[in-house]
């Protein structure tokens, strides 16, 4: 039994990014710790795994795009890979940007939002 989801009970856990080649990306760009302080999916699929809950993953494809590095930046601080970002400055920030995700003359960041679909087991089933 699981005591934050009722019996027959579903719980969805959204994440909005995966751990994969742009999270690591970023991560070394700003010179971030370990992978593990952030709350990727395949850490949330281990736990349930681990609990022995059914489970399903719905993933979207998505991103963001900006006319400029600065309006890029702006919109960081909305992705959970960004919250650990005291160690970089601004210009380190904009270098980041324009080495990794301009196109032409636009900006693009892609990300993932998976939903972690948790369903709990019937008691007595």
């Amino acid at each position: 039994m699981v005591p934050f989801i009722a019996p027959g009970g579903r719980m969805a856990v959204m994440l909005v990014a995966r751990s994969d080649a742009t999270s690591e990306r970023i991560r070394r760009s700003l010179g971030f710790g370990e992978p593990g302080l952030f709350p990727f999916s395949a850490a949330v699929i281990d736990i349930v795994q681990t609990l022995k809950l059914p489970f399903e993953v719905l993933s979207a494809e998505a991103s963001v795009e900006a006319g400029s590095a600065a309006e890029l930046e702006q919109m960081l601080p909305l992705f959970p890979v960004m919250n650990n970002d005291a160690g970089s400055t601004l210009e380190q920030r904009l270098e980041m940007i324009e080495a990794h995700f301009r196109t032409g003359d636009r900006y693009r960041l892609p990300y993932t939002v998976d939903a972690v679909l948790v369903s709990a087991v019937e008691e007595g089933v």
